[in-house]
């Protein structure tokens, strides 16, 4: 069956589905608006009761057969259809749409709120323009008190990224969105809260590191403009600089990433365009990743090592005052120097 004969039973298979969905309550509506009718019979009357109990049956039965011929659509779409789709995008990756997260994995992110209620799906894991990524669909719940005193409340529910990102001088950095609603433990270190130079992204962002310096590395131009960007399209964001990776999670609190939309018919290009936008995300993050490592390959070509961004900045100011001309000033550290416009998009210590 090729992709177009898979569209078509899909799209059978789906308006199947919303009309047993539909079916048992209009006929329960029926019979209970023409309640009133039916009760000037003396027969109706008998009888209705047995016809309102046949109806709440039938929406039961229905119920249970819908939910699993929605499994099975569910399934037919992703294993024969999204699986192709993620590959022709992205390449040959690795995905499991059953499988996802362990607890553990998304404990260690460290911007996910755990709760005695988990689930994951929609494992990806594989290599883009030679970076190594995973994600999953992640859904954290705490469930609390039983019966009518009985919550529930939602921790995350949303997409969970995973990225190499090798910053050996990185210790810890955090950033999440104003609306994000877990500040994030990181690895449980004192964190000092960090004011970036520009201020756009200071009313969107909260910031914090282990060291102040630490967001200096990572915060590029060009990750901030990747993070707002993000921010654009899923409204909940938070990110943790860790241990040579990058976490990021998308708490859009809506159904999964690659789940049919079932209330609408399946068009294969409007399906390939939905795919495409929910791996977008994979693709940007990956080339301003690659963005920032040639960068400070470019830093080791020139200089013979990575300058962080205090030193290049001193060089910047120094060269701009007249010290490379000989002049005698005193040295500009990290510790003393003053406030100037700066390309990294941080202001320094006065």
């Amino acid at each position: 069956m090729n992709t177009l004969d898979v569209m078509r039973d899909l799209e059978r298979r789906r308006k199947s589905i919303q009309i047993k969905s539909i079916l048992p309550m209009v006929v329960f509506f029926v019979l209970f608006f023409g309640m009133q009718t039916f009760m000037m019979n003396a027969t109706m009357v008998t009888l209705f009761p047995l016809l309102m109990f046949g109806s709440m049956g039938l929406i039961v039965f229905f119920s249970f057969q819908t939910a699993k011929e929605r499994k099975e659509f569910k399934q037919i779409y992703k294993d024969t259809f999204v699986v192709g789709a993620i590959r022709e995008i992205l390449g040959n990756v690795t995905y499991n749409p059953m499988f996802g997260f362990s607890e553990y994995d998304v404990a260690k992110t460290g911007i996910v709120q755990m709760g005695n209620r988990f689930s994951s799906e929609d494992y990806i894991e594989g290599y883009w323009d030679g970076v190594h990524f995973r994600q999953s669909d992640v859904v954290v719940k705490r469930v609390t008190g039983s019966g009518k005193n009985k919550h529930t409340y939602v921790h995350f529910s949303g997409r969970l990224f995973e990225f190499d990102c090798p910053l050996d001088e990185n210790v810890s950095t955090l950033l999440f969105s104003k609306n994000y609603q877990y500040p994030g433990h990181g690895l449980g270190l004192r964190y000092e809260k960090i004011k970036m130079e520009n201020e756009a992204f200071n009313k969107r962002f909260k910031i914090k590191a282990a060291r102040d310096i630490d967001a200096f590395y990572v915060l590029t131009p060009q990750m901030m403009e990747c993070i707002d960007n993000i921010l654009m399209k899923a409204k909940s964001v938070g990110l943790h600089f860790a241990n040579n990776k990058l976490y990021l999670g998308i708490n859009s609190g809506g159904k999964g990433a690659f789940d049919a939309r079932m209330n609408r018919p399946l068009v294969y290009a409007d399906e390939i365009a939905k795919i495409k936008a929910d791996t977008q995300v994979i693709i940007d993050i990956v080339r301003t990743l690659k963005l920032d490592q040639n960068a400070r390959q470019e830093q080791i070509r020139n200089f013979g090592g990575v300058m962080d961004p205090i030193a290049q900045l001193n060089q910047r100011t120094n060269q701009q005052t007249g010290q490379i001309n000989g002049e005698a000033q005193e040295e500009n550290t990290y510790f003393n120097q003053q406030p100037i416009e700066s390309n990294f998009g941080f202001t320094l210590k006065q």
